[in-house]
């Protein structure tokens, strides 16, 4: 079986009791809700990896952002094993990039936050939040 290692990094964002998430439409977690984010590219570090991601697939920027903590889960699929180092960041001061009807890389929108315990979150968004896996 396949074995894939990754290192990533993902931002908890939050307004208005809501959280922002976007849908993974392919691999091993196709359909689920993750945090927005994604793995290292050559020479990058969590930090700038984190503030590319949300341009990329959210269409926006941020002010500051904290490290919290350095998540590790493997994740077990019908086709691959999947190991991956997340970084996780609390973002403060997220704002859309001014462009009329501007769309990430992923679809994402704004969930209430009462309502992640029945989400189909991936284990990662899970274990960052401190919900019951």
């Amino acid at each position: 079986m396949k074995e894939v290692s990754r290192v990533g990094a993902y931002g908890i964002t939050c307004f208005e009791n809501r959280i922002l998430l976007v849908k993974q439409i392919k691999g091993p977690l196709k359909d689920l809700l993750d945090l927005p984010g994604g793995g290292l590219e050559d020479g990058e570090g969590p930090a700038e990896a984190l503030k590319r991601e949300f341009s990329e697939e959210v269409v926006g920027h941020f002010d500051h952002f904290t490290h919290t903590e350095t998540l590790f889960h493997t994740h077990h699929h019908p086709e691959m094993i999947y190991h991956l180092e997340a970084h996780i960041f609390v973002v403060l001061g997220f704002a859309h990039f001014l462009k009329k009807n501007a769309i990430g890389e992923l679809p994402f929108d704004w969930y209430p936050i009462e309502r992640l315990p029945h989400l189909p979150l991936t284990p990662v968004t899970k274990k960052a939040l401190r919900l019951s896996i």
